[in-house]
């Protein structure tokens, strides 16, 4: 499996101490560390394991992007609850003056 040089160059947390990635002839990554030492590269077998830990944790928060998504904003549902009257009568005042001071068009 070959990682080209874009992907090696996000890979660089993984290389403990790396500071920057140089771009070699062959495509691949150097990996330098704040002295310029160079240091090793990851292997495949790390580079997948963190690849698989970061999809799963992409899954488990899937949902909440389609929620936000689909979810009517914030300033709807709350002119929503506005309107229904759930506010207490302090916050109703306060948002009343707010639309009063600002009318529609």
């Amino acid at each position: 499996m070959t990682i080209k040089y874009e992907d090696r160059k996000n890979l660089i947390t993984l290389v403990e101490g790396a500071v920057s990635c140089e771009e070699l002839p062959d495509g691949t990554c150097k990996y330098l560390d704040k002295n310029e030492n160079i240091l090793p590269s990851p292997s495949i077998e790390v580079i997948q394991a963190r690849r698989d830990e970061m999809l799963a944790e992409t899954n488990s928060v899937a949902y909440s992007f389609s929620r936000q998504r689909d979810y009517p904003s914030l300033g709807d549902q709350l002119d929503d609850l506005y309107h229904k009257g759930v506010f207490s009568a302090e916050m109703a005042a306060k948002i009343k003056k707010v639309k009063d001071d600002n009318p529609k068009g």
